[in-house]
């Protein structure tokens, strides 16, 4: 990659949500890079990118992205341009604007077939990401990316690291993931609740329009005879979920901390959120429950997340302690956060 790309690269995805950079920076890295903050992200994903162009080919990287960038920089373009001719003239703009910069801060501009790049890491290789000119001997060791590879996922939040000598170590993963659970989690169930007719409080914002059309819900209940159900469509989800509320008067108090909220992503932009807590029903202990969201953005609504599946287990049974995500089985969790 020419040095003016990155220096342009660094400068459009640092404008990006930081959200939006962590999720990238996962496809781009196919996960073999842990990154903790947006910085971390930006860099990870333009060492492990051959050229601008391929940045621009992903998925993430819309067109309504480029024009928004391009505004941003009081850019001139036409509005009948396609997204390859707006990206052509992104990188004229950073070829104009950083080349003489990296010029000056090298006697002998690299051309090319010298510019640094990444290659992806193989099974097996020395757990390190590095920068390497073509041909020639690895020049530079980024310190930062020397984290290992094939990582599990263990609890929320951590990832189990095999090393080299075969022990294991947890390290923080994607925070961000988890904060969107949390937020998400903690702003779903006030609205849930303030449908319950014994609730003095009003929200008067739960509805139709938090579901994708064609949403789907998978309702179990244990009482102790299996209730199951399961329905499609906006309207028959949020009417469903309106039941448990409005008509059974049920109250869903979700563990609002870490131990109760797990989050996931896939590269398709799917996120996954599972959450765990009890339910009431008239100042009563009813049981415990355990709940999946599958989130998608809506492009058609300034990219704000929107339910396309759900999952809702309700059992009636004892409980002495707030539950826990941990306290359930790999099976029980593997089959919760199954799509």
């Amino acid at each position: 990659m020419l040095p003016f790309e990155e220096l342009g690269l660094e400068d459009l995805l640092k404008s990006f949500d930081a959200f939006d950079v962590l999720l990238l920076a996962d496809t781009v890295t196919q996960k073999r890079i842990s990154v903790s903050n947006k910085d971390e992200a930006v860099k990870a994903i333009i060492a492990c990118s051959s050229s601008a162009e391929e940045i621009f080919g992903r998925q993430k990287i819309t067109k309504k992205c480029i024009v928004n960038y391009l505004v941003a920089k009081n850019i001139n373009f036409s509005a009948k341009w396609n997204k390859n001719e707006l990206c052509a003239k992104v990188l004229e703009y950073w070829k104009h604007q950083y080349q003489m910069t990296c010029a000056q801060g090298s006697s002998t501009p690299a051309s090319p077939e010298q510019s640094r790049h990444v290659n992806p890491p193989e099974a097996g290789a020395p757990h390190q990401v590095v920068y390497q000119t073509s041909p020639g001997p690895v020049t530079h060791i980024v310190n930062n990316y020397s984290t290992v590879y094939n990582q599990v996922i263990i609890s929320p939040g951590t990832e189990k690291s095999t090393t080299g000598g075969g022990e294991s170590t947890s390290v923080i993963t994607n925070p961000h993931l988890q904060q969107l659970g949390e937020t998400f989690t903690k702003w779903f169930y006030e609205r849930w609740n303030a449908e319950n007719p014994s609730v003095s409080y009003a929200v008067n914002d739960f509805g139709t329009h938090h579901f994708w059309d064609d949403a789907s819900l998978l309702s179990l209940c244990l009482t102790p005879e299996r209730i199951e159900d399961q329905c499609t469509g906006s309207a028959a989800v949020s009417e469903k979920l309106l039941s448990f509320v409005r008509d059974q008067q049920l109250m869903f108090n979700p563990n609002l901390t870490a131990e109760g909220i797990k989050v996931k992503s896939d590269p398709h932009g799917l996120v996954i959120i599972l959450v765990c807590g009890t339910v009431h029903q008239s100042n009563r202990f009813v049981g415990i429950f355990d709940q999946m969201f599958g989130l998608i953005k809506d492009p058609a609504m300034n990219d704000n997340w929107r339910i396309k599946v759900m999952k809702l287990k309700i059992s009636v049974t004892s409980a002495f302690s707030m539950p826990k995500l941990s306290d359930k089985s790999y099976e029980e969790i593997q089959d919760l956060e199954r799509v």
